[in-house]
């Protein structure tokens, strides 16, 4: 199944960066039809998200120091297979670049060879009173501009 990109990219973007990780199905996320109930999801993406912040430096906390939150202003998620009690699955998260004071991530849920959904989030960069920030803060565009040059996190 190929898959169309969420996010458009620039000639000279740097490819996006991601991280991989393991997930098992507890029997509080599965409905009465024995499958994980669709309101779960949500869940999992955040733990694929505060991963790829955490080994990237960009985490949540980060942003909160500085005086910044980053939060949801827009979630997609498509269901493609069921997932059942205890089922081991992967999460996929990859950052993607923009100019904007944004995070754009995709994310994969697979099986093996077998894709469970794929879904995206965009998170807006806000100050402390709430207001939307037209240019990134100076520790996200320094991370930027470390990622287009290749010094922090590694391409697919």
């Amino acid at each position: 199944m190929r898959l169309n990109p969420y996010f458009k990219t620039e000639k000279d973007d740097p490819c996006p960066l991601s991280c991989i990780i393991s997930c098992k199905v507890r029997f509080e996320e599965v409905d009465s039809m024995s499958v994980v109930w669709h309101g779960r999801y949500p869940s999992y993406l955040e733990d694929a998200r505060v991963e790829l912040g955490n080994r990237l430096g960009i985490r949540y906390d980060d942003f909160r120091s500085r005086g910044y939150a980053i939060p949801i202003v827009r979630m997609s998620i498509d269901y493609i297979n069921p997932l059942h009690f205890e089922e081991v699955f992967n999460v996929e998260a990859k950052l993607h670049y923009t100019r904007a004071a944004r995070l754009n991530i995709s994310y994969i849920l697979s099986r093996g060879d077998s894709i469970i959904a794929t879904a995206w989030t965009v998170q807006l960069i806000i100050d402390q009173q709430g207001e939307l920030c037209l240019v990134a803060p100076e520790f996200y565009l320094d991370f930027c501009e470390q990622w287009k040059r290749g010094v922090v996190g590694s391409c697919e």
